[in-house]
């Protein structure tokens, strides 16, 4: 080997080992990792990705850095590099920097190989390398001021530490290519305050939900799901001589009797129920199914269950609305809720107001819109699924300078307030101002933007019940309609919180269907969306009754395809929701069988 081609193979090295610490020749990745984690106690540079809503200019993007560069630096020695993309830019951006990260890895492990083969040979000697296991003295260097200072690192432009992730698919994208780094670690170490400050059905779902059963997003704190309410006027329920805490859903007898009065005496003013679901209003009836994604989907489908009991669920008791195992529970609910509009209870052609209302959304709107005027039961608390979880979020990126240094970025941003505003609205008193507002007796401070140079979503940039709210009081129509702008009651963080306590997880959070026949489910959902459009169409139970007879004669025909591809949904294992559904639930110890119960 000439001496020339020898000098440029250990000046690669040298540059790479640098960019590559924890992932160069060594084949022991966690002895590496300890390596790198030493070397962050130094002064480190690291890269953030992040979605913008618009452009954000240079000159913008630079003051945006300097301010957070001066939290980070002086917290935790860190300076961060903010690399902004709009979301028709953003993830070409990323996949082509985790591309360009891998070949420079390959370029690295190319160049560690030749290096041993020429040692070997004797061409060079081992002490003439460098050993990127030793870390060096914190470099400085002497500011405009004559200050000496510290000297942060540069990075390369394929550099990905901390990255945006939005939606399921793109992180099972990027995590089955390897791209995201477990950080379970890190959340029981330096980011463990994390579990003070998300949800932590959010934190326990992002965990069971990768094959691995480990921890690679970090999820952004938010409402998510709706409740069901149930309406009640008060000022009925007082001229009745009736209490909210009487009625539990839409069906029970409670509620039918009291129906039945404002129907009998109060006519002229009242329509004794309206629902604004646009749904089946079952309740206590577990639907399962996949949506156009594949991913899974609660939405009304042939195939549920009605047996779901605290921690545990009976073995193979999924079945078909118009079959056995639902067919109590699903269709008396039906019945009834048909019996109401056979009654009259719902025909409102004067636009009376409703004496009893069934509504679905956030606490936050309903209370403010229903609340003066009526009694709010909670039919169905919010539910967290897999797919929430997984919409908003931060990760780690495989090949981070620093796992730990880049967990205690995402850790802060998660729980410190200034930080989370300068990243979603830009630096106060240039972007945006900070205004107060009163509610009963309570101020609450919120945000008015200044300007639209640095537009951010809070659900892409971090805990949004950390953020102001945004007040839009002011604000011209057309900056409303141009950047989608939707003022927030100054109070919406307590009303978050709340509903945030409240969720609860179904037995499936967590579940991904594998091995699933895609087409076999994709009929079963044009079928369970046919069936629903015919059960909001009945008018009378007579009609509903004969029309749950003859689905359940077409279904349980031996001779019908539609019948085969039902039986396949329920207990065949090729390509069996039904099937793979069950084997998740016995690998997460909560099936039992019935003679255990």
């Amino acid at each position: 080997m000439s001496k020339r081609l020898l000098c440029l193979l250990l000046g690669l090295l040298m540059v790479l080992s640098v960019a590559f610490t924890g992932c160069s020749a060594q084949t022991d990745e966690e002895e590496m990792d300890d390596i790198a984690e030493e070397a962050s106690e130094s002064a480190m540079t690291l890269t953030m990705y992040l979605m913008s809503e618009e452009e954000v200019s240079k000159d913008q993007a630079d003051k945006i850095e300097e301010a957070v560069n001066k939290i980070t630096k002086s917290k935790f020695k860190t300076r961060i590099v903010l690399r902004y993309f709009t979301e028709e830019q953003y993830y070409d951006a990323l996949d082509k920097a985790f591309k360009e990260t891998k070949d420079a890895k390959k370029a690295a492990e190319d160049a560690a190989k030749a290096l041993k083969e020429a040692i070997k040979r004797g061409e060079v000697t081992s002490q003439t390398t460098t050993d990127p296991s030793q870390t060096t003295e914190e470099e400085t260097e002497v500011n405009e001021y004559g200050v000496s200072t510290l000297k942060y690192p540069g990075v390369t432009d394929y550099q990905v530490d901390i990255f945006y992730v939005g939606g399921y698919e793109n992180f099972k994208r990027y995590n089955t290519g390897r791209y995201i780094k477990s950080v379970d670690d890190q959340l029981s170490g330096v980011a463990k305050s994390l579990y003070h400050y998300i949800a932590p059905e959010f934190l326990s779902i992002a965990k069971k939900a990768t094959e691995e059963a480990e921890t690679y997003i970090i999820p952004n704190n938010r409402t998510v799901g709706e409740y069901t309410y149930l309406l009640l006027n008060k000022d009925l329920l007082t001229k009745y001589g009736r209490s909210k805490d009487e009625f539990e859903n839409l069906t029970s007898q409670s509620l039918q009797d009291f129906m039945k009065e404002v129907k009998t005496y109060e006519a002229a003013n009242y329509v004794p129920l309206e629902s604004k679901t646009g749904d089946i209003d079952t309740v206590g009836i577990y639907y399962l199914g996949l949506d156009e994604n594949n991913d899974l989907s609660h939405d009304f489908s042939i195939l549920g269950s009605t047996q779901l009991e605290g921690n545990k669920y009976y073995e193979h008791t999924l079945a078909v609305t118009m079959d056995g195992g639902l067919a109590n529970g699903f269709r008396s609910q039906v019945r009834t809720l048909i019996s109401y509009k056979e009654l009259g209870y719902c025909d409102n052609p004067n636009n009376l107001p409703f004496a009893v209302g069934y509504v679905k959304g956030d606490a936050a709107e309903m209370i403010e819109q229903y609340s003066d005027e009526y009694e709010m039961v909670v039919v169905e608390r919010p539910v967290a699924e897999t797919g929430d979880v997984f919409e908003h979020g931060f990760a780690v990126g495989y090949m981070t300078s620093s796992a730990n240094r880049s967990m205690q970025i995402i850790n802060y941003l998660n729980t410190n307030a200034d930080f989370r505003n300068l990243l979603l609205y830009g630096i106060e008193g240039e972007n945006y101002e900070v205004v107060e507002k009163t509610v009963d007796g309570v101020v609450y401070k919120m945000a008015n933007r200044l300007n639209y140079n640095y537009v951010m979503d809070e659900n892409k940039t971090g805990n949004v019940i950390l953020a102001y709210p945004l007040d839009i009081e002011g604000e011209t129509a057309e900056n409303i309609q141009k950047y989608n702008l939707k003022g927030d009651l100054p109070n919406i963080r307590e009303y978050q919180k709340a509903q945030n306590r409240d969720i609860k997880t179904l037995i499936d959070a967590g579940y991904v269907p594998t091995d699933v026949d895609k087409e076999l489910m994709a009929d079963l959902r044009e079928e369970s969306a046919e069936l629903k459009k015919l059960i909001l169409e009945c008018s009378t139970v007579a009609e509903f009754d004969a029309m749950m007879e003859e689905l359940y004669n077409f279904y349980n025909n031996p001779g019908s395809e539609t019948a085969y591809n039902t039986a396949r949904l329920l207990t065949d294992d090729s390509g069996s929701l039904a099937y793979s559904y069950q084997e998740w639930l016995k690998l997460q110890g909560i099936t039992i069988n019935r003679t255990e119960s």
